[in-house]
């Protein structure tokens, strides 16, 4: 069943749909935009728990009113989310709560990536293997894991 036509622009602050989505299960799904060429916040995580009927709009970290690219989206098997990006930084935020609230795990990641002779400035790609264990992977062939849930 097409879901696409429950999200329309007067179901968030934006004039962008989604463009990356996962669902963790038949219900439980988020919807992510971010674009740095656009304004200033308008990235935006969109949630739903009843398979994509409704959807509603999430809180990111305030890193995320800031010109962020929000690029891939992963989850862990316990149904921990996870938005991948980049801008002036790298982005990684999780959320334990189906995509309502998020928390930025970025800032570590960005200190040990600034160290590089030629650190990414943007994260692409993702796996959990649970939400301890978790690779996340970027621009020039960039990859980096945590055995700490990015902590």
């Amino acid at each position: 069943m097409d879901v696409s036509a429950n999200i329309t622009p007067s179901t968030f602050n934006s004039t962008s749909t989604p463009w990356t989505y996962t669902f963790t299960s038949p219900t439980v799904g988020i919807g992510v935009y971010g674009s740095e060429v656009d304004t200033v916040g308008s990235a935006y995580v969109l949630y739903t728990s009843d398979g994509g009927d409704h959807w509603t709009v999430g809180t990111l970290p305030a890193s995320a009113g800031n010109m962020v690219s929000l690029i891939g989206t992963f989850s862990a098997p316990n149904g921990t989310l996870f938005i991948v990006g980049g801008g002036p930084s790298l982005v990684l935020y999780e959320s334990m709560d189906d995509g309502k609230t998020w928390t930025d795990l970025s800032t570590k990641l960005n200190a040990w990536a600034s160290t590089l002779d030629n650190p990414p400035i943007r994260l692409e790609t993702g796996f959990a293997l649970d939400a301890q264990h978790i690779w996340v992977g970027g621009d020039s062939g960039f990859i980096a894991y945590t055995a700490t849930g990015g902590e």
